[in-house]
């Protein structure tokens, strides 16, 4: 499938076709199924077989339409990998909605328990489910501890960093935070959009990282389309029907180019997590390295 925006030409391709052996594989796609199901034959039910035309009522939609807005609903919540080809270069991407998954944020360093990508998978094993994704999740210090927030189960780990002057990419202007409240509802947003609004709800998960890579919509205007300075990359983006998109490109890329594919794949606001170091282990693509995730900050994860 072909997206054409802005001049530019994406290539998506989706390993994720929602055959029915997949779907009662997935437990949480499964629930979602059956349920979507009920609906269908409630509705069905509802329909008379021989319905009298009544000027004062609308049609009552088809069959096709009910079995339609069904299967629209259960993909919209279902998670979607994918790699995409963005000026010829490749990028996996991830997006789930966050209120029908179990995202969760690990500290690298939790006392006696190391956090990597094999030691998450080991964890999620102990509570019998499958880790599904795993990203590198903001940028840390070298003693692996998180350069800005950290808030994993409601519990501040480290404070927000608000200072606006630093070295490297972490306090390029402006720098922002992903965070997941007690409702689900993910939010990619500035610090000081994060400042204000830590005041009015309780975030569950939250880490910072920086810059903020595409903020309403719009590339942070210190990147340069045609950059000499590339590396691998990776982001974390929300759309406007509240949807998180992680990617992580394959070769090294520019800031730029990022930020465009993140806005292709439907995002308006998006933030950076890392640069060389990043790595993602998403088994359903068969991408990434479980054995690779060692040394690296606050970890991003998806347990089914």
């Amino acid at each position: 499938m072909c997206h054409r925006h802005t001049g530019y030409l994406i290539k998506t391709h989706t390993n994720t076709s929602l055959s029915f052996d997949y779907m009662f594989q997935n437990k949480t796609t499964r629930n979602i199924l059956l349920i979507s199901v009920g609906i269908v034959g409630i509705v069905f039910l509802l329909i008379p077989s021989s319905p009298k035309e009544d000027p004062s009522v609308g049609p009552l939609p088809s069959s096709d339409t009910v079995v339609k807005v069904a299967v629209d609903s259960l993909q919209a919540l279902h998670p979607v990998a994918t790699i995409d080809t963005f000026r010829e270069v490749a990028y996996v991407t991830y997006t789930l909605a966050p209120q029908h998954a179990d995202l969760r944020i690990f500290n690298p360093d939790s006392g006696s328990r190391k956090h990597t990508f094999a030691s998450v998978q080991s964890l999620a094993k102990e509570e019998s489910k499958e880790l599904q994704f795993i990203v590198n999740g903001g940028m840390f210090r070298q003693d692996r501890g998180p350069q800005g927030l950290l808030v994993i189960d409601q519990k501040l780990l480290h404070p927000l960093d608000t200072a606006t002057q630093g070295y490297g990419n972490f306090y390029m202007q402006p720098n922002g935070v992903f965070a997941l409240d007690s409702g689900g509802k993910a939010y990619v947003t500035t610090t000081q959009r994060y400042e204000n609004l830590a005041k009015q709800k309780v975030f569950s998960y939250a880490t910072q990282s920086g810059p903020m890579m595409v903020v309403d919509g719009k590339i942070n205007a210190q990147f340069n389309d045609g950059s000499p300075n590339k590396h691998i990359r990776n982001a974390v983006g929300t759309t406007a029907e509240g949807r998180v998109v992680f990617g992580i490109s394959k070769i090294p890329v520019t800031f730029f180019d990022l930020s465009s594919l993140m806005i292709q794949k439907g995002c308006v606001q998006v933030l950076y997590l890392d640069g060389f170091v990043s790595k993602m282990y998403l088994p359903e693509l068969k991408e990434g390295d479980i054995e690779s995730g060692n040394g690296l900050g606050p970890l991003i994860a998806i347990f089914e």
